[in-house]
Parts: structure tokens; C-alpha cells; sequence
């Protein structure tokens, strides 16, 4: 599994406030709101990124988007299985 090395790569990727500009970035979210043990990995990464202070910023940022896009699918999914069940 590369997913350490592509979370490191991220630190040479454009993140911005509002929204994630890097491909790489939004693939990595994408893939791992689909794969929960893909985010599992994917959440600490991050969070251990975060440590280093060089890099803290982008680190918060991605972490950031990653959170609000996985309340956003959840929260979708929730309303579907609970109106249209």
C-alpha cells in the first residue's frame, strides 16, 4: 500500500480554504470515504502529518475537508436509508 507516500506528497499540493484544488487530495478523499479501513489509515496519516510543524497547515487543511466531505456522505446516506426505507 503507497498510501503513506501519496499522504506525504500532499505537502507539495495546492489546499486551499474552501475547497480541495489537488487532484491527488480529492482522489485520496474520495477513495477513502469509500473504503473505511482506507480512511481509517488514511485519518491518522494525517493526523501524524500534522506534527510536523513545516507542514502543519496543509495537514489541517486536508484533514479538514476530509472530515466535512465524510459528515456530508454520511449525513446523505443517513436521510436516504431513513426516508426512503
Amino acid at each position: 500500500m503507497f498510501l503513506l507516500q501519496l499522504v506525504q506528497a500532499l505537502k507539495y499540493e495546492k489546499i486551499g480554504e474552501k475547497n480541495v484544488e489537488s487532484s491527488l487530495g480529492k482522489f485520496l478523499i474520495e477513495r477513502s470515504i469509500a473504503n473505511p479501513v482506507l480512511g481509517n489509515y488514511f485519518y491518522w496519516y494525517l493526523v501524524v502529518e500534522i506534527e510536523d510543524k513545516r507542514w502543519e497547515g496543509v495537514y489541517q487543511k486536508m484533514l479538514y475537508h476530509f472530515m466535512k466531505e465524510l459528515v456530508r456522505t454520511c449525513v446523505s446516506f443517513l436521510f436516504c436509508y431513513y426516508y426512503l426505507s
